[in-house]
């Protein structure tokens, strides 16, 4: 009677286990789906207010002082440092490269060489340029000539 029973309960057990093999495997991957969905919504977000925050720097930069430019860049440095993980590398290096050269452009501008001041100033530009370039590199937008010609 075994005989003739054990292959039929060799072959439930093994669909049963691989049902369970396959229910695992098909979880994990909505699971990952679902995760890098999230994932995706939150770059997103960031890139979005990273743009806006540049940008604000970017108007700070041609419409007040170096000092007031100093203070937003210092007020939105919590926010990058919070979000690096999200922002684009390039976003986040340049990022300190402005933010580290704007206290200097201030010093420069109350004393020191005119051709020391250019080139810091010209390397903050450059930054603030390359953050805006980082973000739309990273949400696979191309820089629309409007937007270089507000640069």
């Amino acid at each position: 009677m075994w005989e003739e029973i054990w292959p039929t309960l060799l072959g439930g057990s093994l669909a049963l286990f691989g049902s369970f093999v396959a229910i695992k495997i098909q979880m994990s991957n909505v699971l990952r789906i679902k995760m890098d969905e999230e994932l995706a919504k939150r770059k997103i977000e960031v890139n979005a207010r990273a743009y806006s925050n540049i940008k604000r720097v970017e108007g700070a930069l041609i419409q007040q002082t170096l000092e007031d430019t100093s203070k937003i860049t210092a007020e939105l440095e919590q926010w990058v440092f919070d979000n690096r993980l999200f922002l684009p590398s390039d976003y986040f290096e340049n990022w300190l490269t402005m933010r580290t050269n704007i206290p200097i452009l201030a010093r420069r501008e109350r004393g020191g060489t005119e051709t020391d001041y250019l080139k810091v100033h010209k390397r903050v530009h450059e930054s603030v340029s390359a953050c805006i370039d980082a973000v739309y590199k990273d949400m696979n937008i191309e820089r629309g000539d409007w937007e270089r010609i507000s640069t």
